[in-house]
């Protein structure tokens, strides 16, 4: 494996033009971690540690009224709420609402690196450790880097190349920014050696460099020159510019200076309007103080429609169940669940209380889920005999009140036979609970029935089991590749040929006979205010651009109603509502449960994950629900005649199923965008999606390891004068909520 370049890594840039290392690495400044490829950059954001440092989850802290220490805000939020805290608080005469402090505990050293509290037996192993030294290597290459953009020997490198966002019409005709060298010292002996652009190659860099001579800097003569961008692809660009010097007073010591490159291809209106208005904050769970007196309302009519004459029950958790969900990490919970509520052997006998704990197990999730949306202090107004209160975001369903009722219906007798239907490939059952997932409950009624051998596609065909193999919705290039990897190539297709082939030819198509287009872009997922929910700008401007054109065709007539754009982040899914507003309102903008069982003639699918800005090895939470192959199955199944899919291919990649189906994207012609990384016609591994992880994290300790030996070869330069050159807390943000039926 090629290592990090030791130059770059100590002094922030390299003067070899034939290093045979990478250069391309980043810092997460939150987690200390180093970013050490653009493909290694992906994954970072959604990874466990990261998320848990971002959420204080992982910190240490001390309770002021009962001096205990603890781990982490989640935890900290069952103590504050806890009887224990509260008689403490009691006794003390003081409010139980405390904030927490800095841990302190004894007999520990605390590592300022790991920011960690360390047993003092355990500091020698802790510090000789792969841990400490990863975060040691991570301090001495930021240092690096904010050493090697400062200005040095007098020598003053102008800052500001930023091109911010640029429209697509100025980048593909190149876009120029001015800079200027100079020397603040009257008899200064410096002079420009080299300079070069060292994140990429220059044979597929988008920033170029020109009138930047080399030779003696003169005092009050800055030397002006210019660095181009052009690029006729949107998203995100960005690279290192590092110039080259040599102080001859100083017996030839060399140095280098260093300045970031970035630029953005876009409609700058769509940014201005989609960006957040307010930086991500997370959500701090409020103290829910029980309701002992409520005042009863006037019930719906709906509520009174049935007379009850008794009424049922309530079920309320059991408290041991309760205690055991919040205590310790997930797989514990799951592990403790399993060994102590849930039955040993499962029959007819115990099957009901199986389930009704599981049940249980997900209520408890889905009351914390709806406890991160509480408003305290609500201010209500009158109008007649009621009351309305402001609820911020009521009409998106989040947060919701929820109403649940039964449907009442009579028992199957002994003649009655029951037909059901379904997709055991499509959506399943929306199980909020991580712990109540892992035990078992994710399964439909109708997956666990085709489990059995009574329900066996084989042995039952034709008497059991029925297969409709007829697809009378997509054009058959559409409907190949889920039809290969989910149904063993059995769907036909059926559709009306008028409408399938409605698209073909259409000019937006990169092959006008494959109406499948994979628009490759680098983006960036962020977050605002107080929502978890991811969103891409990128993405969502292109996805306007689409639609521009498909609703301005005069040859293709399309109305908003033909078109469908899928995203399985619900914040951008508020983000395209805004920015089709104006143009295509009536156009269906929605996640993959909400299409369930629709069809679009066409369908446009943002993916929106594409984290550039950090690095951590954690598929799942890298690709989201983008990684859940029922969910890749509805989303591209749902168009008759045309699918757009918008995303960052090295995210996507790092999947072995969308792997695949990029491939095939790319196979047919249906590329375009940011050239593909990887070789389309190698076989993919269809269990490695975490071996392809791997193999970026890889890549970018290569570019690191790069940066390091560079930075090592310019201190021998100047020093030879001259010589060779868990985390379920915020999972379901985005799991959509149940419908009552």
């Amino acid at each position: 494996m090629v290592q990090i370049c030791p130059l770059l890594q100590a002094h922030g840039s390299c003067s070899s033009d034939y290093c045979p290392y990478n250069h391309d690495v980043r810092i997460c400044d939150d987690c200390d971690v180093l970013c050490t490829s653009t493909h290694a950059c992906n994954a970072h954001l959604r990874g466990k540690k990261h998320r848990s440092k971002m959420l204080g989850l992982s910190a240490q802290l001390m309770c002021p009224i009962c001096r205990v220490s603890v781990f982490g805000f989640l935890t900290w939020n069952h103590h504050v709420t806890g009887a224990p805290h509260n008689r403490q608080a009691g006794l003390q005469g003081v409010s139980p609402a405390v904030e927490p402090e800095g841990a302190e505990m004894t007999g520990c050293t605390h590592c300022g690196l790991c920011d960690k509290y360390i047993p003092t037996y355990q500091w020698l192993g802790h510090v000789q450790g792969l841990a400490h030294r990863k975060k040691e290597s991570v301090t001495t290459y930021k240092t690096a880097l904010e050493e090697a953009e400062k200005d040095k020997h007098g020598v003053t490198v102008s800052t500001g190349l930023d091109f911010g966002v640029v429209n697509t019409v100025d980048a593909g005709n190149g876009v120029s920014l001015t800079f200027t060298v100079g020397t603040t010292i009257p008899a200064s002996c410096v002079s420009i050696i080299d300079y070069k652009l060292s994140m990429s190659s220059r044979a597929n860099s988008s920033f170029f460099l020109s009138n930047l001579l080399c030779g003696p800097l003169g005092y009050g003569r800055p030397i002006t020159a210019r660095v181009k961008f052009n690029e006729i692809d949107h998203g995100r660009y960005e690279d290192r510019l590092e110039i080259l010097f040599e102080d001859s007073s100083l017996g030839h010591q060399r140095f280098v200076i260093v300045r970031p490159l970035k630029a953005i291809v876009g409609n700058k209106a769509d940014y201005e309007l989609l960006k957040a208005y307010a930086p991500f904050v997370p959500r701090k769970r409020v103290v829910r103080e029980p309701e002992t007196e409520v005042l009863e309302g006037v019930l719906p009519p709906t509520l009174k429609a049935i007379p009850y004459v008794v009424a049922l029950c309530r079920a309320d958790i059991p408290k041991p169940l309760a205690i055991s969900l919040s205590t310790g990490p997930m797989h514990e919970v799951v592990s403790r669940i399993g060994r102590v509520f849930l039955p040993r052997i499962w029959d007819s006998n115990t099957y009901g209380r199986h389930f009704k704990n599981l049940l249980w197990v997900e209520e408890y999730r889905m009351e914390r889920d709806l406890e991160m949306y509480d408003i305290t202090d609500a201010t209500m107004t009158t109008h007649a005999q009621y009351y309305y209160v402001t609820i911020p975001g009521l009409a998106e369903k989040r947060p919701s009140v929820l109403v649940d009722y039964d449907w009442h219906k009579t028992l199957a007798d002994v003649s009655t036979n029951v037909i059901l239907s379904g997709d055991p490939q499509q959506l399943g059952p929306i199980i909020r609970s991580g712990v109540a997932r892992d035990l078992g409950l994710e399964p439909s009624y109708l997956e666990r029935l085709m489990k059995s051998e009574l329900y066996n596609e084989s042995t039952g065909h034709g008497r059991t089991v029925v297969k409709l193999v007829k697809n009378f919705r997509s054009h058959e290039d559409i409907l190949k590749f889920p039809n290969e990897r989910f149904y063993k190539g059995e769907l036909e297709p059926y559709g009306d040929v008028k409408t399938i082939n409605a698209m073909i030819g259409y000019p937006q198509l990169v092959s006008s006979t494959f109406p499948i287009v994979f628009h490759a872009v680098s983006g960036r997922d962020d977050r605002e205010a107080s929502s978890p929910s991811f969103f891409n700008i990128d993405e969502a401007s292109l996805v306007k651009n689409y639609v521009q054109s498909l609703r301005s065709d005069r040859r293709f007539r399309v109305t908003d109603q033909d078109i469908g754009i899928i995203t399985p982040y619900h914040a951008q899914c508020l983000k395209i509502r805004a920015v089709l507003r104006p143009i295509a309102d009536g156009v269906k903008v929605g996640s993959v449960e909400e299409f369930q069982g629709q069809e679009r003639k066409i369908i446009i699918i943002s993916t929106v994950r594409s984290s550039r800005d950090f690095i951590e090895y954690d598929l799942k939470h890298t690709l989201g629900f983008v990684a859940n192959p029922r969910r890749f199955n509805v989303a591209v199944t749902r168009a008759q005649a045309m699918l757009i899919v918008i995303g960052d291919p090295s995210v996507l990649s790092l999947d072995p199923l969308w792997r695949s189906f990029l491939n095939y994207v790319h196979r047919n012609g249906g590329w375009r965008g940011k050239f593909i990384t990887w070789d389309p016609l190698a076989p993919v591994e269809g269990g490695a999606g975490y071996g392809y992880a791997r193999g970026s994290h890889e890549a970018g300790v290569a570019d690191m390891n790069d940066f390091t030996r560079r930075m090592e070869e310019m201190t021998l330069a100047g020093t030879d004068h001259g010589g060779a050159k868990d985390v379920e807390d915020d999972e379901g943000v985005d799991r959509p909520w149940r419908d009552t039926e």
